[in-house]
């Protein structure tokens, strides 16, 4: 088990560690852990205190967590569609901070996704109900400003370019997404428009960006995944509708690995699809339930550079860890 694993309250035992495949196949993906209460992480004593003497106060430390993205720490970000704040959660010394549900020039409604611009010490949040991309400092979390951006619809979902200081966001309604230069603090234009040929979108829900600086995007009225290079040629895409995974139902977040294999949730389906690099499906991990790896209408997906995968549980209050285990490492 590794170092994160053990500082989990909430772990798997050595002795019944889940892999995916199961033995005798070569393991791709092992079950790491849960983060769901808030004894998983630190608590004051005071704190812990008052919350017995007046029983108040959930023990859960999401209610309903959607959107996730990492940053360079290994700090994970996760959204709450019902507490309407962000958690920060920095899982190796179990400790959390919040980007609370308002403060000072802001107010969320339904904070849906979250991105983190490293380079730039910033950190956005994209709320749908107000058509709004939020921006708060990396460091303090204190807010910062809005997007002065017009043109969206309905934002959804954001992912940034760290080499190229590009902020992308996936907006359903517009069925296309937006480029905003982080650098000069203006919007570049857009891709895609309503339609099913490639380039066009119906309804794009979800967007991260690759090692190679590649775009993917969750094109859920499609029901496939479309990869772009930096400068918007749609360079493949994958995917058919249908009942049971390796199709898509309801497909959700997206993460990409270093060697480029492809994470994809459905919510429908109740786990996540991996796909190689050329968007053939590889391995499928999931089930309705509450167990380990057993999920209800999973949110979004990411990756830290440790190979960790994170994936949201809604419904379940919860986000689950596995850890990817890349063929290379056979040789290791």
């Amino acid at each position: 088990m590794n170092l994160l694993a053990s500082l989990l309250i909430v772990q798997v035992a050595p002795e019944s560690t889940l892999v995916w495949p199961p033995p005798p196949e070569p393991a791709r993906l092992e079950m790491v852990g849960v983060v769901s209460q808030v004894k998983d992480l630190k608590e004051s004593w005071l704190t812990r205190l008052v919350r017995r003497l007046t029983r108040r106060g959930s023990p859960y430390l999401f209610v309903q967590p959607y959107g996730l993205d990492v940053d360079e720490a290994g700090r994970v970000y996760v959204t709450d569609h019902k507490l309407r704040r962000v958690a920060v959660l920095d899982l190796l010394h179990k400790t959390r901070r919040y980007i609370p549900f308002q403060g000072e020039g802001y107010q969320f409604r339904w904070p849906q996704d979250v991105a983190v611009w490293d380079r730039g010490g910033k950190v956005f949040v994209v709320d749908p109900e107000q058509k709004k991309v939020f921006v708060f400092d990396q460091k303090t979390l204190a807010f910062e400003e809005v997007l002065p951006v017009q043109e969206f619809k309905r934002p959804v979902s954001l992912a940034v370019d760290e080499k190229r200081g590009i902020l992308y966001v996936a907006d359903a309604h517009a069925h296309c997404l937006w480029l905003w230069d982080l650098a000069s603090k203006r919007l570049l234009g857009k891709w895609g428009e309503r339609g099913s040929e490639p380039g066009m979108f119906n309804f794009p829900t979800f967007v991260t960006v690759g090692p190679e600086g590649w775009v993917y995007v969750t094109d859920m009225g499609n029901f496939r995944v479309q990869v772009f290079n930096p400068d918007g040629e749609v360079m493949s895409f994958f995917g058919e509708p249908g009942d049971k995974p390796p199709a898509m139902a309801r497909p959700r977040g997206l993460a990409v690995a270093r060697d480029g294999m492809i994470f994809l949730t459905d919510a429908l389906f109740a786990g996540f699809t991996v796909y190689d690099v050329f968007g053939r499906p590889y391995l499928f991990v999931g089930g309705v339930g509450r167990g380990f790896g057993q999920f209800s209408m999973p949110g979004d997906i990411a990756i830290d550079g440790q190979n960790r995968v994170y994936v949201t549980d809604p419904f379940h209050h919860r986000l689950q860890i596995f850890r990817y285990l890349p063929p290379e490492e056979d040789e290791e």
